[in-house]
């Protein structure tokens, strides 16, 4: 846009030169039938105004006593009131030329001028005047903007055409003249060819080069800033009635550029700029049909759309042909930068995509996109997708249309997933995967019964899917986790699981089958699930759990007997415990055997930081186990203080284990408030001391 609105303020000042030299020839030309035309010797008029150019103190003078005519004009002022442009002493020389009824010329003159902007100190100049009207001029080593440049003008029947050519403009010395650019505070040189035509007032086309040297700038908010940048544009532009029709091609092959957030260095590669667009002046509108972004190694990409320059907003979608972005450079220089303040701002990326997208108000209208072969690697070690293939594909044209998207392998915070492929179809703005899908995981198989992604496109996106685990063996589970192995099987059952923008709420329950009992999970959510600290939450029930395989796999001592319990309120944050209500005991109802080891005796002492009774009795110290009637341990945690509890209250402190039977066995717990991170580093003790031993 820029662009647009500065070849207009530059065509006026080509058309200002035009008109004044046309000026200069009409001076001169007013006697060319005058009778006494060998008599003249000077003329002296006071005031000229001429098409909104108003010339003062014209003097001129003619020589006629060489062979060859020389002559010369001196003006004041020439000045554009309309326009608030002024040019001070205007002096031209002319060595060599002539006067005649057919032609009025200069083969060798000298121009000096003042202005600002364009200024002369003896430049060559060069004019005629045929009596048919065509008129040509050439100025060479004018001042413009520091730098030196020639102009050619022609004009024949209204018709005119004006070639510039220059070489060391300064950008700086153009904030006067241009005051859009004083925001950027711009420094460093251009070169300049230019080709104007036009007819009477009217500019009909523009082309030329236009090569940008050690260019920098920046604005206030430092968001856009240009380092030591050089580049070269090639442009032509037509002028149909009120539309602007320009065709460039621009080459970015020295420098860097930040454009906030994304930062692009010439260094790692050249980049191109061109396409075509449309300034539709009545409208006030900027169409691109398209524009084309080439980085050669990383990206390829067509954009079009029309904005209403007034308002700075797109009135059609904005249209990206991707024709190729090549991983990791499309996602380290483009994608990356955009996903800062995201959860996915440190991947790593290989493979490549191609397609196309609209979009309209942030919203993505329309999506296909052609993946082949995308590793994506969390560096955080959350989630992983190793060689997806595929397409995605929204938007109303893809209705009921089945796609394939698949990987080879995955996972997901350690989980492993084998090779998949998933088929879905568009159907009235949502993604539904059109058959289950079953994909390894571990030694099991995590089933995916449904699959419904609402709205892809706005930020209202959600995905529903029912969900189910096959039997998959805790002892790789345990290895996936770094646990202590544990033996049995893990299987569940989630109906209705919702996700929505980084969170999962499992809408139903899941249960855990494992150590012979059931595990219910309610109410389970988790939030900002890939961002670096996620929460947890929910309420666990569990039922009929045999102690003997559990108490083994924790190398804790054995324990014989049944568990039930509960996990209530509880909270994680970044997968650690900061608050739950939890218990687990023996059932009223349990019919089972209870016995309980001298190892486990001494571990549940120090886990309730309790005492025992039986290393005082002597010979009891060398029993194996004890039999017990009720086992129970429970902790609230809150504010890193677990306040315990036990099967039963006693005035000193609270049973962990009442015993039963003879000899009679007892651990009593004494400290009912505990140090949460001192109670974690007691069970890590025991657990990590028995499986040394």
């Amino acid at each position: 846009m820029l662009y647009a609105q500065n070849k207009f303020l530059l065509l006026n000042r080509y058309r200002n030169i035009r008109t004044f030299l046309i000026i200069i020839l009409v001076v001169f030309s007013s006697p060319l039938h005058s009778n006494t035309f060998d008599s003249l010797t000077t003329l002296s008029i006071e005031k000229i105004e001429f098409t909104g150019i108003v010339l003062t103190g014209i003097t001129s003078a003619l020589d006629i006593s060489n062979t060859k005519l020389a002559y010369k004009l001196k003006i004041d002022s020439l000045s554009i009131p309309e326009r608030h442009v002024l040019v001070n002493d205007i002096d031209i020389k002319c060595k060599e030329g002539a006067f005649t009824l057919f032609e009025i010329q200069c083969t060798d003159g000298r121009i000096s001028f003042h202005n600002p902007l364009v200024s002369a100190k003896d430049a060559h100049i060069e004019f005629s005047r045929l009596n048919n009207g065509v008129i040509d001029v050439l100025v060479k080593n004018i001042e413009i903007a520091n730098g030196l440049s020639s102009i050619k003008i022609n004009t024949k029947n209204n018709n005119w055409q004006v070639i510039v050519d220059s070489k060391n403009i300064s950008i700086s010395a153009l904030q006067e003249f241009f005051p859009s650019i004083n925001d950027y505070s711009p420094n460093g040189q251009s070169d300049v060819n230019i080709i104007i035509d036009g007819k009477s007032d009217f500019v009909r086309s523009m082309n030329g080069k236009i090569g940008f040297k050690n260019i920098s700038f920046t604005n206030k908010e430092s968001t856009i800033v240009g380092e030591k940048i050089f580049t070269k544009l090639e442009f032509q532009s037509s002028h149909n009635e009120s539309v602007w029709i320009n065709n460039f091609f621009s080459n970015f092959y020295a420098g860097e550029i930040y454009l906030d957030p994304i930062f692009i260095d010439a260094a790692e590669g050249p980049k191109e700029i061109f396409g075509s667009f449309e300034w539709q002046q009545d409208a006030n509108a900027l169409k691109l049909s398209p524009i084309t972004y080439l980085d050669h190694d990383s990206l390829h990409v067509n954009i079009k759309t029309t904005q209403d320059v007034a308002v700075k907003e797109p009135t059609h979608p904005i249209v990206i042909d991707i024709q190729y972005a090549n991983f990791p450079g499309a996602y380290d220089k483009y994608l990356q930068p955009l996903l800062l303040e995201t959860k996915y701002s440190d991947l790593i990326v290989s493979g490549s995509v191609k397609g196309s997208m609209n979009i309209l108000d942030s919203d993505i209208e329309h999506l296909n996109l052609d993946i082949r072969r995308l590793t994506v690697e969390d560096r955080l070690d959350r989630f992983a997708f190793y060689e997806l293939d595929g397409v995605i594909a929204w938007g109303p044209q893809y209705e009921k249309q089945s796609y394939d998207l698949g990987f080879n392998a995955a996972k997901l915070y350690n989980l492993p997933f084998g090779k998949s492929n998933f088929e879905y179809k568009y159907n009235d703005q949502d993604l539904v995967l059109t058959k289950p899908v079953a994909v390894p995981i571990l030694d099991g198989e995590f089933r995916i019964e449904s699959f419904v992604m609402k709205h892809p496109s706005s930020e209202n996106r959600s995905i529903n899917l029912d969900v189910s685990l096959k039997p998959t063996s805790m002892e790789d589970v345990s290895a996936v986790f770094g646990w202590p192995e544990m033996t049995g099987n893990l299987s569940g059952f989630a109906p209705n699981v919702v996700y929505k923008d980084g969170n999962i709420d499992v809408q139903g329950a899941l249960l855990i089958r494992a150590f012979d009992g059931t595990t219910t999970i309610h109410n389970l959510q988790a939030k900002d699930l890939f961002s670096p600290i996620p929460k947890l939450s929910a309420d666990i029930q569990i039922k009929n759990l045999d102690l003997e395989p559990l108490t083994y796999t924790f190398s804790f001592g054995e324990i014989t007997g049944r568990l039930d319990g509960y996990v209530n309120d509880l909270q994680l944050l970044n997968w650690k415990p900061i608050q739950f209500d939890a218990w687990l005991g023996t059932p009223i109802d349990d019919s089972s055997r209870h016995r309980i080891s001298q190892t486990a005796v001494d571990n549940l002492t120090k886990v309730g930081n309790g005492a025992s009774n039986i290393f005082s009795k002597g010979f009891l110290s060398f029993l194996d186990s004890f039999g017990y009637d009720r086992i129970g341990i429970g902790c609230k945690l809150e504010n890193s203080t677990c306040t315990m509890k036990g099967v039963a209250k006693i005035e000193e402190g609270f049973y962990i284990v009442k015993g039963k039977g003879i000899p009679r066995i007892d651990i009593i717990g004494y400290t009912s408030e505990v140090s949460w991170p001192v109670l974690t580093e007691r069970l890590n003790r025991i657990v990590y001391a028995q499986s040394d031993n």
